[in-house]
């Protein structure tokens, strides 16, 4: 199993960072806890609704974090040369800073 170390990215209108890492050749994005609270089904949502409008098959998965079990969605990596949260930004519409 191959992992880079994950990075912290900053969200617009989020109060926490999430995690992005690259895991067996997908970049995982750190999209809520799975407690099922109504921001984090929003943000659950929304993430859902782009990936359909777009057409990308995407995988969810739950994993550890430091808030505990949360879920995050695996994307193919992007071209060589793009940057990772510019790609993140631009394919799951979320306003990382």
């Amino acid at each position: 199993m191959t992992k880079r170390k994950p990075v912290r990215v900053r969200i617009k209108g989020w109060s926490t960072s999430r995690e992005v890492f690259e895991e067996n050749g997908k970049i995982l994005f750190e999209i809520a806890e799975t407690d099922g609270c109504p921001t984090c089904q929003r943000r659950i949502d929304h993430v859902r609704r782009t990936l359909a409008r777009k057409n990308i098959q995407a995988k969810f998965l739950i994993k550890k974090s430091r808030w505990g079990d949360c879920l995050y969605v695996a994307l193919d990596k992007p071209q060589k040369g793009k940057h990772v949260k510019k790609y993140v930004r631009e394919t799951l519409d979320i306003p990382i800073i």
